[in-house]
């Protein structure tokens, strides 16, 4: 994982780091907070690309992601088989499926389960509802 708000990278050291992973074999996801970040990381060609608004990382909460498909939609078009990751305030199983359910290919889950009593717990209903929105949005 590269690139995070946490520890960011500037544009050569992470086009280095993507290629570096990529000659020894590994697969990468690279976090970006933007539409615009995020189609201008698919040039370097990752695995996936967590788009993750910085202003959601660490909160609590449904809120509208009407960014997922047209983010997807924009990134693709530059790079059609990159995995494209949705992420920030995932803080229950319901909001995972529902990134899901509207077309991410994977999400977060940091604050729910690190946050939980039983984050062996949490991450067991976190996955099962990362299945169930996959489940729901492939069977439309």
């Amino acid at each position: 994982m590269l690139n995070h708000v946490s520890n960011p990278l500037d544009a050569p050291a992470l086009a280095a780091a993507v290629e570096r992973a990529r000659s020894a074999g590994l697969q990468t996801i690279v976090c970006t907070n933007t539409e615009a970040e995020a189609v201008q990381v698919a040039r370097l060609g990752p695995t996936a690309i967590l788009l993750e608004p910085p202003a959601l990382i660490g909160t609590a909460g449904h809120i509208s992601r009407d960014w997922i498909t047209p983010v997807n939609e924009a990134v693709r078009r530059v790079v059609p088989v990159v995995l494209m990751m949705h992420a920030g305030g995932v803080s229950a199983p319901s909001i995972a499926e529902a990134i899901m359910a509207v077309g991410a290919d994977g999400t977060g889950s940091t604050s729910g389960v690190i946050g939980a009593d039983d984050p062996l717990s949490a991450a067991r209903s976190f996955i099962a509802a990362t299945r169930v929105g996959w489940d729901r949005r492939h069977q439309r």
